[in-house]
């Protein structure tokens, strides 16, 4: 295959990003229609290369080198590997869905859009690249985009949602900066490069700090899990993360919760395993206690919420927790079953995010139960047929029923866990449960009403709808009936990193 297809990959949607930039004599229109057709280009490559990814190797393919900071070792290489094919996936659905949904957008759609393909390309190179430095590059490229689209499209306080947003980022970048460099001196020779680091050369490394020695990988594993927490809305840093949910729009908000976060996820993995495996298996019991926190709670509060936005808010922080049980397993089932986990559930909170944009737009807010307990509208099943129908798939793969991706990621975690962690069973059954009565109240009080009630005028989804949550539901029903194709690529990523942890 061309060796450039990243590079093609990760620039197209920039390309399309400066057209909506540079003021052309066009319709708007063709203007749309030039984003969306660089995001489609560019995830048509991502799709190509995740097909081209040999399945049972863990070889990282499709390499490309070429000298960046030379004298600071420092290098642009991009690689994919089994391990990156899900999130390559995820990015490559969500972002041509994004602007499908967002085409008629008529107050500052051409700014709109050109935000959009700028985290498309971040995201991709972040999944993509094999030089720490040129990860961060990228990651740190992510902060601006959503800045202007909570600052500039949000609600009523969108201001102080954006400005705690950019915050809790720039402190968790600030602190995986400082990681990236305690890395870089304790290599010899000094490098960024993730293919000469991994295997646990930092392991006797170490630096003095007010006189005393400290463990260049302990010391880089929590400034690193505490910078991706706070990217990663992992409470107790989640606040900002629930506020932003709320303010942005829901496009936006589906970018934040089913690309952002499963990414911040995928670094934890990705360098906690291949740069930290001596500090990984010390701290893995302490990462599935956090995890288990966060599915609880997540579930918990998911339940009490009024809004939907306030329940997507809940439920991504749960189930960023329940990854976090699997990663923190040290077990090929559960690792697998997070990274699983991390891509079908991202899908259908995608569905889910959209759904909540058609609804808050027909109503006019995103709230479906009133302060006094009653609802808001009812018994929509009966005027919104389509709607409640494609709605019920994205609350059935969250809650991890048959037949559907969410089943396959939950089995996964529970059996992997339960092998080295078998108490924490009863914690994820417990928030399974609190989580599913939440979500079916839900469901309930929009959707379902009494035998011969009328529901509430509401017009069901059309075309444009229908065109971006179809496909998701699609690609649940596929990853729930026939996982084997994905789980062949991953396992063999995940085997050699847990042989680098043990």
């Amino acid at each position: 295959m061309n060796q450039h297809l990243i590079t093609l990959m990760i620039a197209l949607p920039v390309v399309g990003a400066v057209f909506q930039a540079v003021h052309l004599e066009r319709r708007a229109m063709t203007i749309r229609g030039i984003a969306l057709l660089s995001s489609i280009a560019s995830s048509v490559i991502a799709l190509v290369l995740a097909l081209n990814v040999p399945a049972f190797t863990a070889e990282v393919t499709q390499l490309e080198t070429l000298p960046w900071v030379g004298s600071f070792a420092i290098s642009y290489v991009v690689g994919i590997d089994g391990l990156g094919v899900p999130f390559l996936l995820l990015v490559a659905v969500t972002f041509p869905t994004l602007l499908g949904y967002e085409w008629n957008q008529k107050f500052g759609g051409r700014g709109m859009n050109a935000l959009f393909l700028l985290l498309q390309s971040a995201f991709l190179g972040v999944i993509c690249s094999q030089d720490l430095f040129l990860q961060f590059f990228f990651l740190s490229l992510t902060i601006l985009p959503f800045f202007f689209l909570m600052g500039v499209w949000g609600g009523e306080g969108r201001e102080q949602s954006s400005f705690r947003a950019v915050i809790a980022a720039s402190i968790g970048h600030g602190l995986i900066f400082g990681a990236l460099v305690l890395i870089y001196y304790a290599a010899d020779p000094h490098t960024f490069d993730l293919r000469a680091l991994e295997g646990g050369k930092l392991g006797e490394a170490s630096f003095r700090f007010l006189g005393a020695p400290v463990s260049v990988s302990a010391a880089a594993f929590l400034l690193i899990t505490v910078g991706l927490s706070l990217r990663g809305a992992v409470w107790p840093l989640h606040g900002w993360f629930v506020k932003a949910i709320n303010e942005s729009t829901p496009t936006a908000s589906v970018a934040l919760a089913v690309v952002s976060l499963p990414v911040s996820m995928f670094l934890m993995i990705r360098w906690g395993y291949a740069l930290l495996p001596e500090t990984m298996a010390l701290a893995a019991p302490t990462v599935v206690l956090v995890g288990a926190a966060n599915l609880l709670i997540g579930m918990i509060c998911a339940a009490g919420q009024k809004s939907l936005k306030g329940l997507m808010a809940y439920l991504c922080i749960a189930s960023s927790g329940f990854a976090m049980m699997g990663v923190g397993s040290l077990d090929a089932l559960g690792v697998v079953g997070a990274v699983y986990q991390l891509f079908v559930t991202s899908i259908a909170m995608a569905g889910f995010g959209l759904f909540v944009g058609v609804y808050a737009q027909r109503t006019g807010s995103d709230a479906f139960r009133r302060d006094d307990g009653t609802a808001v509208v009812s018994s929509l099943s009966y005027s919104a047929p389509a709607m409640a129908v494609v709605v019920s798939f994205f609350l059935a793969s969250i809650l991890g029923f048959p037949g559907l991706g969410g089943f396959v990621s939950a089995s996964l975690l529970v059996i992997g866990s339960y092998a080295v962690h078998p108490g924490w069973i009863l914690v994820v059954g417990l928030a399974l449960l609190v989580g599913a009565h939440g979500f079916l109240s839900m469901y309930r009080v929009v959707f379902l009403g009494a035998p011969g009630k009328k529901g509430t005028a509401f017009e069901d989804l059309n075309w444009t709808e229908r065109a971006c949550l179809l496909p998701l539901v699609g690609i649940l029903l596929f990853t729930g009936i026939y996982p084997k194709p994905l789980m062949d690529v991953i396992r063999p990523t995940v085997l050699t990193l847990l042989s680098m942890v043990k």
